[in-house]
């Protein structure tokens, strides 16, 4: 299921497990590449924790590029840091089918052999290999904790996200 909201953000939801092909390309759900017309969303990968892969849209990207923007160049650690992610990012380009190829370094990063598996995060795509998927039945109670907290508005720091 994918949501459209006036802002134009993307609702990332459900799980789709992929193969591989010989090209090393994998399938984006269907659901996620359009924004409530046939104009399809252009995604890039970056890594994120535990060996996952995080799909976002360009909209997400520029945000993020605002915040940035204000952070010296000569900020020694922001730049370590900066450069750290800005080298593995993958500018996502599908064919018309939703395919793209995964990059070789994001791929053993993700140690995706031949499956993988897209989440929906709500707020973005997440990829992991199948091996490193582990799908619980029911949600767990520090995550319904956070969705509770974040619908009631209350506020709470990072020790309060586990």
């Amino acid at each position: 299921m994918s949501l459209n909201f006036v802002n134009s953000q993307k609702f990332f939801s459900g799980t789709y497990p992929v193969v591989m092909d010989a090209q090393r390309r994998l399938t984006i759900p269907k659901s996620w590449r359009f924004l409530g017309n046939d104009e399809p969303i252009q995604f890039f990968l970056l890594p994120g924790r535990n060996h996952r892969l995080e799909l976002v849209t360009s909209e997400r990207i520029e945000e993020i590029m605002k915040k940035i923007l204000g952070v010296s160049v000569a900020n020694g650690e922001s730049m370590d840091s900066f450069t750290d992610i800005g080298s593995k990012i993958q500018v996502v380009e599908m064919d018309k089918q939703g395919r793209f190829s995964l990059n070789p370094v994001l791929m053993e990063y993700a140690q995706i052999k031949d499956k993988a598996v897209f989440l929906g995060s709500l707020i973005c795509g997440t990829i992991v290999s199948a091996e490193n998927c582990e799908i619980k039945s029911a949600p767990q109670s520090s995550s319904l904790d956070i969705l509770q907290h974040l619908e009631e508005k209350q506020s709470f720091g990072v020790e309060g996200i586990k």
